[in-house]
């Protein structure tokens, strides 16, 4: 989960999730999980889940999440 810019707070939760295997989620049962057990201000307000094909990553193995965040960005401008 990494920062997305927001408007009115500022900042907000942002997720993009790899599903394990050939499971089939959908964003807000993602929401729905977080939501019972994670405090309010902890909810992502956004969550896409993409394969691990999508994420931007180093050489080295590590997610890219500025990358994501201005992915993000431009998604939402659009």
């Amino acid at each position: 989960m990494v920062g997305a810019p927001d408007e009115l707070m500022g900042q907000v939760g942002a997720a993009w999730v790899v599903p394990d295997g050939d499971a089939v989620v959908g964003s807000e049962e993602i929401r729905a999980y977080c939501r019972n057990r994670l405090a309010a201000f902890k909810v992502p307000r956004f969550v896409s889940v993409v394969s691990a094909e999508d994420l931007p990553m180093t050489t080295t193995g590590k997610v890219q999440k500025f990358l994501l965040v201005d992915r993000h960005r431009r998604n939402q401008s659009a």
